[in-house]
């Protein structure tokens, strides 16, 4: 890298890197493998019966009305979200050429936020399954999320001649990284306490365990590039399961979980309370992990590396408690569902995490959604949210062909990780009460 400012086209570069170092980390441990429920806005906590009530609300196990037995296959969700540049942003200029005045206004969002950061995701669901009271579900979610500080986004934007043209140094703190890839198996059990021709109340429980597959987490520690003479010293401290696929290398760490619900429901009124994570012993298993310094000292001519791997405990304090923060927190949930006519019907839903921990998703969720029946074979939803630092807005359809479900939907969202879209299948099928 020189001095010498580049022209226009050297900003197409901030996509490819920040997704680059951003993706290849989602809601929780147990995910909703329920298309539908993302179709109303993720509002679904009154609403769960059959195989989604054993990640949402265990309690609909119980509920009256809901299927002899139901299953799901393969349900798979995506979500991505790059901000406070976006994808679309950068899309505007895929031809490599951005003007100065909007690589400077970029730059300011990134200033004015903190950071540019962002995240994505897969959560796959291999089957979700209820019969009679019981319930069972087995699902992989991965996820990661990341951040890239002003003063790198500066360099990213215009090279060490930054804003003004001139070189100059720069302190290129504010990055991070957090990776991680789990599988939870969860059995549940719905149980009714008042069950008449008025009036339905019903409790239930679903007990987790979780195995961790996967687990990078890193975060800058002091980076600088120095442009007179020209230097880059990089401190980027990593910590790490061991990341060669093998099947003995699989449990990276593991733990018990337990959610707890409550459901009432009186004619077409539907209430429902939830708490996720009523306790969760997850937690990495640092005995097998490594630490990696991540320090670099490049000038021109020469350099130095250490990135070697060494113990876990040699790790800095502030990188371990990185690692011990990434765990499942508490979320609790309350809502309503009303039916005001049999091919129409109302969900709403709020909740909030209890502290930080693994799942992306902001603290704080209150939204609502609908459901409307044209035909009977053809349920058309929608649903909205206010969320942490933005909103969620949802679309989706089914098809029931006989015993069979499709369903699928599809989300837009702005949070504290910018503005990114969410995508979602589900095939399943389900027998008469």
């Amino acid at each position: 890298m020189t001095g010498r400012r580049k022209g226009p086209r050297a900003i197409v570069v901030i996509g490819p890197v920040l997704m680059i170092f951003l993706a290849v980390t989602v809601e929780a441990q147990l995910p909703n493998p329920s298309a539908a429920a993302l179709g109303m806005g993720e509002n679904h906590v009154a609403d769960a019966w059959g195989y989604s009530a054993v990640s949402t609300n265990p309690a609909g196990l119980a509920a009256p009305g809901k299927p002899a037995s139901s299953f799901a296959l393969m349900s798979l969700r995506g979500v991505g979200g790059l901000g406070p540049v976006g994808l679309a942003e950068i899309a505007e200029f895929d031809n490599g050429s951005v003007p100065d005045l909007v690589r400077r206004r970029w730059l300011d969002w990134i200033i004015s936020e903190g950071t540019e950061h962002g995240s994505a995701g897969a959560e796959v669901t291999f089957l979700a399954a209820h019969l009679g009271r019981f319930g069972v579900q087995l699902s992989t979610t991965g996820h990661v999320v990341g951040e890239v500080g002003p003063g790198a986004a500066e360099i990213i934007l215009f090279g060490n001649a930054g804003l003004t043209g001139e070189p100059a140094d720069y302190a290129v703190t504010g990055g991070g990284l957090d990776v991680a890839v789990a599988s939870t198996l969860a059995l549940g059990y719905g149980h009714p306490i008042v069950l008449n021709e008025d009036r339905a109340i019903s409790v239930g429980a679903t007990l987790g365990f979780t195995v961790g597959h996967l687990m990078v987490t890193a975060e800058d520690a002091g980076s600088m590039l120095e442009s007179d003479p020209l230097a880059i010293s990089i401190d980027f401290p990593i910590a790490q399961t061991d990341t060669l696929p093998s099947l003995a290398r699989l449990n990276q760490g593991t733990g018990l979980g337990l959610h707890l619900g409550g459901l009432w429901h009186e004619g077409p009124l539907r209430l429902a309370v939830s708490v996720r994570n009523v306790f969760n012993t997850f937690a990495w298993d640092e005995g097998t992990m490594f630490y990696r310094p991540g320090q670099a000292v490049l000038t021109q001519g020469e350099g130095s590396t250490d990135f070697d791997p060494q113990s876990f405990a040699a790790a800095p304090p502030r990188l371990k408690e990185r690692v011990r923060d990434l765990r499942y927190a508490p979320v609790w949930s309350a809502g309503a569902a009303y039916d005001l006519r049999p091919d129409l019907a109302l969900t709403s839903e709020i909740r909030g995490r209890i502290g930080d921990g693994q799942p992306i998703d902001g603290s704080f969720h209150a939204g609502a959604g609908v459901q409307y029946r044209p035909l009977e074979w053809l349920p058309l939803r929608a649903g909205a949210a206010v969320i942490s630092e933005g909103f969620l807005v949802s679309g989706g359809l089914g098809l029931r062909l006989g015993v069979v479900r499709l369903d699928g939907a599809i989300a837009a969202r702005r949070d504290e990780f910018g503005t990114g879209t969410l995508a979602m299948f589900t095939f399943s099928s389900e027998s008469a009460n």
